[in-house]
């Protein structure tokens, strides 16, 4: 066995990362929370309103700012809420977008780190099992429909992660990778509390009127994680790591550092 990582922290504490076999043919290491539900899916009525009436780069593009995922109880299960994740091997990943209409925006992380935070695999059960389940385990499981009605939705290969009350999930330490659908996509530029002198060059961390411009820079989470575009002429993710030439070139703006 194999262990990934040294612990997850969340909740203001460092949680033991698990030891796992390495992932098969039909396993990911990667998880992936997808920013916008499949195309025709209705929302998460939990949701608030404001969350659910931006796109799915919009979505990604706070987040980034932000460094943390809210959670919210899913489908059925009001009494706990979760953030959800897709285990996902690139065919499969490509099935979920090509095929079920997921955008191509999203988050992507270890499976260990999210076990290792408190997070599972859910249980695909037939509804009347589900029933039996007390309440405040219900998020562990989606159902079967066994009423006649089409509901199956174990092509997502769903895993949830538990954040209780209303904390966060903080990204730092977690993220793995940013998935992106465009490859000109930039997140937005956020502050570093310095105003620079573009005469001279001159920094400081106090307010000044111009020719003062605030400094800014694209965040953090997306200069340091690797970056996957979604190629739909090659049908194909395009993977990027820190430190490689084409991922220099993602994670600096079209109009340079200190625009």
């Amino acid at each position: 066995m194999t262990l990934h990582g040294i612990g997850a922290y969340r909740g203001g504490r460092m949680w033991a990362l698990p030891a796992l076999h390495p992932p098969g043919p039909a396993q990911s290491e990667d998880l992936i929370h997808f920013t916008q539900r499949p195309c025709g899916r209705p929302p998460t009525e939990t949701v608030p309103q404001n969350i659910r009436d931006m796109s799915a780069q919009q979505r990604l593009d706070a987040i980034l700012a932000g460094g943390q995922l809210w959670a919210f109880p899913p489908f059925g299960a009001n009494g706990c809420a979760t953030i959800s994740f897709s285990e996902a091997p690139e065919p499969h990943l490509i099935h979920l977008i090509e095929d079920h209409g997921f955008p191509p925006w999203g988050l992507v992380f270890g499976r260990s780190s999210i076990l290792g935070a408190g997070g599972g695999a859910v249980a695909y059960l037939p509804q009347h099992v589900r029933e039996r389940f007390p309440e405040e385990l219900r998020h562990w499981v989606v159902p079967f429909g066994t009423n006649g009605r089409f509901e199956d939705w174990s092509h997502e290969r769903e895993w949830r992660l538990p954040v209780p009350g209303s904390q966060g999930f903080p990204l730092e330490g977690s993220l793995r990778a940013v998935l992106i659908g465009d490859i000109t996509w930039r997140p937005t530029r956020v502050s570093t509390g310095n105003w620079w002198n573009p005469e001279d060059g001159s920094l400081e961390s106090e307010f000044r009127d111009p020719p003062w411009q605030e400094e800014t820079e694209l965040p953090e989470l997306w200069r340091t994680a690797e970056i996957w575009c979604w190629n739909r002429h090659t049908r194909s993710i395009d993977r990027h790591p820190p430190g490689t030439p084409d991922h220099t070139t993602l994670v600096t703006s079209w109009w340079g550092e200190w625009s």
